[in-house]
């Protein structure tokens, strides 16, 4: 799943509500930058990579590096 921003983190959380400690675990998340893996990390998820600079290109090639 690739996250653009904190605030769409926020949003995903909230559509597991009550489920998403069990749920968090199972997210594989690409961040665009570390503002938003940050956030994910605020919500327990480890990015499993994240984009150098903001952008679409950039987030593919994070998870190419990976």
């Amino acid at each position: 799943m690739t996250f653009t921003s904190p605030r769409i983190v926020r949003h995903f959380v909230e559509l597991f509500a009550d489920d998403w400690s069990r749920r968090s675990g199972e997210l594989r998340a690409v961040s665009i930058g570390p503002v938003t893996s940050a956030e994910l990390r605020r919500w327990g998820v480890e990015p499993a990579a994240e984009a150098e600079r903001p952008g679409e290109e950039e987030m593919v090639a994070a998870v190419g590096r990976r």
